[in-house]
């Protein structure tokens, strides 16, 4: 063993975490297994950035938080060159990947450019994948505690 010890969070965090991403990853994967995963990212960023403001922030619109299709204008999207650098890929790989998405009929494409995800959350399937990914973080806040850790909820998972 080293001189120096991990602090005794480092692991069972890192191992938990591991979990949460391979579960999280496998109730969107098993859904929409022909999607790479460098199109999943893709996805994931556009469905953020189109839900945030109708969820986050002082103007949030939480009157259409029930509504399974809100209009474009309450929705937020976000430019292609937004997607590369969140994502961290070429710019050329993320017009690629919007584009099929477009044509999927995932996307949309606004008149300045800027693309945001077409709501489907009025759908079972995209409803299924929410309810895992919940039920994913649970595991993950059990997995904590099982390993001796605070959980997500605990005053010291701050530390």
């Amino acid at each position: 063993m080293s001189d120096a010890e991990l602090p005794r969070h480092t692991r069972p965090r890192a191992y938990a975490a591991s979990e949460l991403f391979l579960d999280m990853l496998y109730a969107v994967r098993s859904r929409a297994g022909d999607m790479d995963l460098e199109t999943l990212l893709v996805f994931l960023i556009v469905n953020e950035a189109s839900m945030r403001p109708l969820l986050v922030g002082p103007g949030a619109k939480l009157e259409f938080v029930n509504d399974p299709a809100p209009p474009p204008e309450a929705r937020g999207a976000i430019s292609r060159i937004g997607i590369a650098d969140k994502a961290m890929l070429a710019r050329e790989t993320v017009r690629r990947k919007v584009n099929q998405l477009i044509e999927a009929g995932l996307f949309q494409e606004r008149r300045d450019g800027e693309v945001q995800a077409v709501p489907r959350l009025g759908e079972a399937l995209f409803q299924q994948i929410g309810d895992e990914c919940y039920e994913a973080v649970r595991r993950y806040h059990l997995r904590l505690i099982e390993l001796g850790q605070a959980g997500v909820a605990g005053p010291s998972c701050k530390d």
